[in-house]
């Protein structure tokens, strides 16, 4: 999937537009010919159309992480400090910084 950045279409494949004789080649927006277009896959978690660039390897959009993130900290904030060391040296879990 593609999405333009000018128009806001989504869709399947990008137009190739090609000039062979001199050698262009160029991938643009079918609906307004925009060469502003990037590859968008759905967030694993909340499934929002996010850039591939803006993903984890995992496939999470920043916002989802994010939110987790503030969840994790809300929880260990609700705990004992003796009981964040043992989720630190246990399980490797810790307070994360956003």
């Amino acid at each position: 999937m593609y999405k333009c950045e000018d128009c806001g279409a989504v869709f399947e494949e990008p137009y190739e537009y090609r000039e062979p004789d001199v050698n262009f080649f160029a991938d643009w927006c079918p609906y307004c010919q925009s060469d502003a277009i990037f590859e968008v896959k759905e967030c694993a978690l909340c499934g929002e159309l996010t850039a591939v660039y803006d993903l984890t390897i995992d496939g999470y959009c920043p916002e989802c992480v994010t939110k987790t993130a503030r969840k994790l900290n809300e929880f260990l904030g609700k705990c004992e400090p003796e009981e964040v060391r043992i989720f630190k040296e246990e399980f490797g879990i810790e307070p994360i910084s956003y």
